[in-house]
């Protein structure tokens, strides 16, 4: 079966729709942690396997469980009186040829490489917990756990793990950029925290109306380095100033702007006598507050959440590079969508639709709109070289492109 490939000329653009709705959930977030998580274990595992055996083998670990602690929370205080809990579900591959690959210190590398980094504060050794529950069944008692590579057919002739739907646009609007933008001002050019006192869990929505535009942000306080109401207020109104400064200065003179920070803050309130109502955290993610993240419900592969734009609910963090569909399309079509896009300067969106047992490099159907005049077969063309002369595995796992960084640094910087 050869792949179909339908050209569209659209007059779409995000930026002149009248209404857009854009979010961002922050490094910090529950549910980005978990997807962080998830796919360093995949980086790291297939980094090893690879390295030791020739091959990547099996494994997805794209169902990942953080749970939250409980915090105790004042100014100039915070601890953590139980610990965050790690869950990694899933399969691995426990055994090559039979030697057994303990998977355990794979795992726990990579937990606490991502989380050093995307939570500074956070004291892994006393405050998280790792529990693992993957096993390696299969109805082929050779699938997880190969005599050789002759039992990885998916090593030389990948095909599609599932039927699904993966989808990607190039450029993003001024608002996904905004956006964007917006979370980068918490961080310096390192991308390291540039505030000692703010957490990394800041999460991000903007409604534009026509010329209006709307941003409303959590940002949340280190308890130990806040010390008093006064000094929260304090430097919530600088941090304000600044982000104003920014996004006027990122929009121009023709959008009218308001930004509002920690609405909770404007609740009554109700005599507090310590930091009720105020967004304050031992780590520097809500987890400290009991909340819960899971792989999937955080930013897509885009990096936004785009309530207007089309888009799948399939999440990439955690599969396997060689032949799950869910990721490996959305990294093909991410990259075929800015190879177009550069193309013609053009808005461009590329969906790819798999069936299973698809040839990886011969998806069922792939669909491309763009809303500029452009030429079919040489748009055919550099669709079929993108798809089949990839090495996207080893671009996966050697760009870390699927990892989330700060200002989605992660999604769109590479290819």
């Amino acid at each position: 079966m050869s792949t179909k490939i339908k050209l569209i000329q659209t007059i779409k653009s995000p930026d002149n729709d009248p209404i857009e709705i854009v979010e961002r959930k922050g490094l910090g977030h529950p549910d980005t942690l978990a997807d962080g998580i998830a796919e360093s274990i995949s980086i790291e595992f297939s980094k090893f396997t690879l390295k030791k055996y020739g091959a990547i083998l099996n494994h997805w670990v794209d169902k990942v469980l953080i749970t939250g602690a409980q915090g105790e929370i004042d100014f100039g205080k915070g601890v953590l009186r139980s610990k965050i809990q790690i869950y990694i579900f899933g399969k691995m591959s426990k055994s090559f040829a039979g030697e057994n690959i303990d998977i355990k210190p794979i795992c726990k590398k990579a937990i606490i490489n991502f989380l050093s980094e995307a939570l500074p504060t956070l004291n892994l050794e006393r405050d998280v917990q790792i529990n693992f529950t993957q096993n390696d069944y299969s109805k082929n008692p050779y699938w997880m756990n190969p005599r050789n590579l002759g039992d990885l057919p998916n090593r030389t002739d990948p095909r599609s793990n599932d039927s699904s739907v993966s989808i990607a646009y190039w450029p993003l609007s001024k608002m996904e950029r905004l956006v964007l933008e917006i979370e980068k001002y918490f961080y310096d050019f390192k991308l390291r925290p540039r505030f000692r006192y703010i957490g990394q869990d800041i999460k991000i929505l903007l409604v534009r109306n026509d010329w209006k535009v709307d941003i409303t942000l959590c940002v949340p306080f280190i308890a130990n380095d806040c010390p008093s109401e006064a000094f929260y207020l304090r430097k919530m109104s600088e941090i304000k100033f600044g982000l104003i400064n920014k996004t006027e200065s990122f929009l121009g003179s023709k959008y009218k702007t308001h930004i509002d920070i920690n609405n909770a803050d404007k609740m009554p309130k109700l005599k507090r006598t310590k930091r009720k109502g105020y967004y304050m955290l031992v780590s520097g993610s809500s987890l400290d507050d009991g909340e819960v993240g899971v792989v999937g419900r955080g930013n897509p592969a885009t990096g936004v959440i785009s309530s207007y734009r089309i888009h799948s609910v399939e999440a990439p963090y955690g599969k396997n590079p060689v032949y799950h569909a869910g990721k490996v399309y959305h990294y093909l079509s991410q990259k075929i969508a800015r190879k177009v896009s550069n193309l013609y300067n053009a808005n461009t969106t590329v969906i790819i639709a798999s069936k299973m047992g698809d040839k990886i490099i011969n998806p069922a159907n792939i669909i491309i709109e763009i809303n500029k005049k452009f030429d079919k077969q040489k748009v055919k063309e550099l669709v079929l070289d993108v798809l089949r002369g990839s090495d996207w595995a080893r671009e996966i796992i050697t760009s870390r492109y699927f990892i989330p960084k700060p200002g989605g640094a992660d999604n769109y910087g590479g290819t």
